[in-house]
């Protein structure tokens, strides 16, 4: 259910009800884990609501019976609840089971918050392995106020510009590429090197660790007599 829009989700519900009297339902709930193509993530209220509409109750059994089974995966055991006609009350479960959660409502599984930290720890490492390279940078940046220019609009500059956000750090005046299509990055405007101007800028940092494209790089701004400039991953 998680795949298709909300309006397809209501029209499924109600031809899940047209098919049958008692339905094992499932769909992923909120979580900082998306999957995959996910556009319709809801709290089971939501879709209990749905069902109630037309008629049917919840029973909250599956969730605590398979929980802490690890031969179940997680997000079966998160996300699955039956829906039963309301004419069958009685008839498959007992009634004080109907329209009670057995746990909380709002509630996720303690491995998708294991697997939630492993993804940060291991960002946090990614990111540990790359700041040594830019550390200088980072703090000339941070304790001054020049302004500065990057010099290439690929991968390293998105994830420099991250770093920026990330501690709160000055973003640079201007981007420069001569062989992008990209007219702009998080607001910051990117410029062929003809227009560049060394009196509206205080050092350039060059934003690639590919010596072949460094090498150029230093010989097309040392052509502009522009010699204030420093490799931002060196």
């Amino acid at each position: 259910m998680e795949h298709l829009t909300p309006e397809a989700g209501k029209h499924i519900v109600k031809i899940l009800t047209q098919s049958s009297d008692v339905i094992l339902f499932s769909s992923a709930m909120p979580s900082a884990i998306t999957g995959s193509g996910h556009i319709n993530e809801q709290w089971a209220e939501y879709w209990i609501e749905l069902f109630k509409n037309e008629d049917f109750d919840f029973v909250d059994n599956i969730r605590p019976r398979f929980w802490d089974n690890d031969g179940i995966l997680w997000w079966h055991a998160q996300n699955t609840f039956i829906f039963i006609n309301n004419n069958l009350r009685g008839k498959y479960f007992d009634e004080n089971l109907l329209n009670k959660f057995q746990l909380p409502a709002k509630i996720i599984h303690h491995k998708c918050i294991e697997t939630i930290e492993k993804q940060q720890r291991n960002q946090t490492v990614s990111e540990t392995i790359k700041i040594p390279y830019i550390r200088t940078t980072i703090s000339d940046i941070a304790q001054s106020k020049k302004k500065y220019a990057l010099w290439g609009a690929g991968k390293h500059t998105k994830w420099f510009l991250d770093i920026c956000k990330k501690y709160n750090l000055q973003q640079p005046l201007i981007i420069v590429d001569d062989f992008t299509d990209l007219s702009i990055i998080e607001s910051i405007p990117i410029i062929h090197s003809d227009l560049l101007n060394e009196k509206i800028i205080d050092i350039i940092y060059i934003s690639s660790d590919h010596s072949e494209t460094i090498g150029k790089i230093k010989n097309n701004i040392m052509k502009k007599n522009i010699n204030n400039f420093l490799e931002l991953y060196k």
